[in-house]
């Protein structure tokens, strides 16, 4: 993260009006603006679950400053214009001074460029693209960005053997940093990419995109998609034949969130995760190149 000093003097004066006001109440809150609905709604649910969760444990702890936490948890349907208007609400209505979310990078940016503007506190739990970083002072960031993303995944597959990819990823700031980065790190080491398609996000079939990467005859297929959009690809994938190729999926828990797992088995893929102790130590200990993670 790049930290800079916040001078708007009408920010700072939101901002600890905001806090003073979430001070004052009998319970603690903060927002989360989470994919509920749309593409990517089995890992919003999966995340949102993990927010009670978190809840829970807090006050189970004592709470905040002595006073019951609640997060309220707005839906953003996988859409930037809705999330944008939950984060209006939040910071409005609700009055929190700490937002969480989203998941997509082309719906966190706006969302979080919002939320810095008003002097509310926004954390990154998710999302992926550089862009993170220039965020403002008041945003912070709790995940591996995708530069070292596409450098592990780049060099994971380099170490496989995979030579000449085919690669297909979402046409948004995500996607779009994913594949650019990927093939930069890539072709250093001396990889090509022989096909690079970006698909349209909604649509009932991918046949069309999945065909155009096949005829390039690749080493293996390389993508990252949202879960629905995900089951779709992979499901046509292994009707066309095309899994008689290696697939490797770049965030492999989402690309494959709604996918039947009699499509999903054999895939390989990252994932950016860590945790500490003693599960830590052995997330770490090597693992046999049927399983990858960053």
């Amino acid at each position: 993260m790049k930290f800079r000093t916040l001078r708007a003097p009408m920010a700072f004066a939101a901002s600890l009006a905001v806090t003073l006001h979430a001070l004052a109440q009998d319970t603690v809150q903060m927002g989360a603006v989470l994919s509920l609905t749309g593409a990517n709604a089995t890992v919003g649910e999966d995340v949102r679950r993990a927010v009670a969760l978190a809840v829970d444990k807090v006050n189970a702890d004592g709470g905040v400053l002595g006073k019951k936490f609640s997060v309220i948890v707005e839906d953003s349907g996988g859409n930037a214009t809705t999330a944008l208007n939950a984060a209006r609400k939040l910071v409005s209505v609700d009055k929190v001074p700490v937002v969480i979310g989203e998941y997509w990078s082309g719906i966190t940016l706006p969302m979080a460029q919002y939320l810095v503007k008003e002097g509310v506190a926004h954390i990154n739990i998710a999302s992926t693209s550089v862009k993170i970083r220039d965020l403002g002072a008041s945003s912070f960031n709790l995940i591996g960005l995708e530069d070292k993303g596409n450098q592990f995944s780049s060099k994971d597959v380099w170490d496989l053997g995979y030579r000449n990819v085919a690669m297909v990823a979402p046409n948004n700031a995500y996607g779009q940093g994913v594949v650019h980065g990927f093939r930069q790190e890539f072709e250093k080491l001396g990889g090509k990419i022989v096909t690079e398609v970006l698909y349209t996000a909604g649509q009932s079939t991918y046949r069309r995109e999945l065909q155009q990467m096949s005829r390039s005859n690749p080493d293996a297929y390389i993508y990252t998609a949202y879960g629905q959009e995900s089951a779709v690809i992979n499901r046509e994938a292994m009707e066309l034949g095309l899994r008689s190729k290696p697939w490797y999926a770049i965030l492999i828990s989402m690309s494959l969130s709604d996918t039947a797992p009699e499509i999903a088995k054999g895939q390989l893929g990252m994932e950016v995760a860590w945790v500490y102790g003693a599960a830590g130590k052995a997330y770490a200990t090597p693992l046999p190149p049927s399983t990858r993670r960053a």
